[in-house]
């Protein structure tokens, strides 16, 4: 039986998992952040959503 194994960022999905260390890798690269930069952004906002991490990633100086 095959294992289904997630994608990193699909284009339809709005939320950041960083329980999957490929999501965390994605995201990083995509925001040009560090990993520990777009988790302290995620528990900044209190949420995984890709539109606030971002906007609170480019209110706080990190370039994307």
């Amino acid at each position: 039986m095959a294992r289904f194994v997630k994608k990193a960022g699909k284009s339809h999905d709005k939320r950041i998992h960083l329980e999957h260390p490929r999501e965390a890798v994605y995201w990083s690269k995509k925001f040009e952040v560090s990993s520990i930069q777009l988790l302290e952004a995620v528990k900044a906002t209190g949420s995984n959503r890709v539109e606030r991490v971002a906007r609170y990633l480019s209110e706080n100086v990190f370039h994307f």
